[in-house]
């Protein structure tokens, strides 16, 4: 079984993260997708060709280049502020899915839904986020 199962948008732990200094819990702090340097290199070449962007991304959707591609999430511990981030390969079908999701490829938490989380909105409150 994997540590991963996909949703909608990003992949989702099976089982709470534990951060590996001081065994605080770990939320998610943004998920991102991407293509491999392969991809990018193919991308600067069509546009160099002069292909307008639009052409570029039809192009390229099409491309049979199974795991060029990754979902990277971020985790910050709660207690200690450790970041950890996560990569998962993905398919080509899985990055075209989570960018539609998305809107894009990136996928940032909400600071309303951090606020939800007593601890983190103190954190935030003293950073100024929040009723400063």
């Amino acid at each position: 079984m994997s540590f991963w199962k996909i949703g909608e948008k990003r992949h989702y732990p099976n089982k709470p993260i534990k951060c590996q200094f001081c065994d605080g819990d770990m939320v998610l702090r943004w998920s991102k997708i991407f293509a491999h340097c392969d991809y990018l290199h193919e991308v600067m070449r069509r546009k160099d060709a002069g292909q307008s962007v639009e052409e570029v991304v039809e192009a390229l959707d099409n491309l049979p280049t199974a795991y060029s591609y990754a979902n990277d999430m971020e985790y910050k511990c709660k207690d200690c502020g450790a970041v950890q981030i996560f990569g998962v390969a993905i398919s080509h079908e899985q990055f075209k899915k989570f960018r539609d999701a998305n809107g894009g490829s990136y996928m940032f938490i909400d600071l309303e839904e951090w606020n939800e989380d007593e601890k983190i909105a103190q954190q935030l409150k003293d950073l100024g986020y929040f009723g400063g």
